[in-house]
This record gives structure tokens, sequence and C-alpha cells, in this order.
């Protein structure tokens, strides 16, 4: 059990997530069900976890105390991180060229994503509460369209 006001940290290992006691580093949870996990994030208001699944496509929810799943949805393969700020738990699709976003309350069984934003395939990245998003404008069809010279930008989200 995961206990308040203790440091712990979580350590995704693609089958299951583990949570380690800092100053022990005793594993007090042991999170199963992971399908090639990603990255966590954490949601103390609402006493939940969201984990970025990459074999399935899907986040797994879990309670922060007992580790027990709540729910799956939908989402995308890649980080994941929780803005504080605007409550809403972002999840990076780079293969797919996405960020996909739902709020930190949302229902585990029937929710859904707020939407998703267009980024460039295969360069949207996060990394300790920043998010990168490239964007350009693009030209050319296909698979694989090309930016236009001068109009690429790293846009970074940081709280």
């Amino acid at each position: 059990m995961r206990l308040q006001g203790v440091a712990s940290l979580d350590l995704p290992r693609s089958s299951h997530t583990q949570v380690v006691e800092v100053a022990s580093g005793k594993v007090v949870l042991d999170i199963t069900g992971n399908q090639s996990s990603h990255g966590v994030a954490l949601v103390p208001a609402q006493n939940r976890g969201f984990i970025s699944n990459g074999k399935d496509g899907t986040v797994q929810i879990f309670d922060l105390r007992t580790g027990a799943e709540l729910g799956r949805l939908p989402a995308a393969d890649d980080g994941i991180i929780h803005d504080p700020a605007t409550n809403r738990v972002l999840v990076m699709w780079g293969d797919a060229g996405k960020l996909v976003t739902f709020a930190g309350d949302v229902d585990p069984k029937s929710g859904k994503a707020d939407g998703s934003i267009e980024v460039l395939r295969r360069m949207a990245r996060c990394w300790a509460r920043t998010v990168y998003l490239p964007t350009a404008d693009l030209k050319g069809g296909g698979p694989r369209p090309q930016p236009v010279p001068g109009a690429f930008k790293v846009l970074v989200v940081t709280r």
C-alpha cells in the first residue's frame, strides 16, 4: 500500500509497474496487467494513477493507494504526464503524431478522451513535466508530408 506523505517512485517494467518507497527501496505496490508500459502519471487529487500501455494503445487507470485497476481507456501509447493546473492527463502518441488529452477525473470505465492534437509524427516527446510539441506548416500529401522551410517550431509546454 502506498502511504501518504512517503516519497515513492513508480517504475514501469513493461508487464507491470512497481511502486518503490524511496527511503527503504522496498516495493510497496506491484500494479499488474500492463501491456508494454511506457510511463506513469499520478493525479493525487483524484487518488488515481495512469499508465500508458504501448502494446494495446490504452491508458490503464489505477487506485493510487491500493494499485487496483479501475479501468482502461483507448488513448495512446507513449509518454504520459498530468498537468495539475488544468487537471488534464496528456498522452503522447509519437508514431501517429498525436497528443491525446483527457480529464484527471475521467470515468475509468466509460470515459472518453477530450480529443487529440496533431503533431509531427515520431517527434512529440515529454520529459519531467515538460511536453515538447514539434510543429510546422506542411507541404505535399501522402504518409510523409514535408515541413515548409522556415516553418518548423517546437512548442514547449511546462507547468
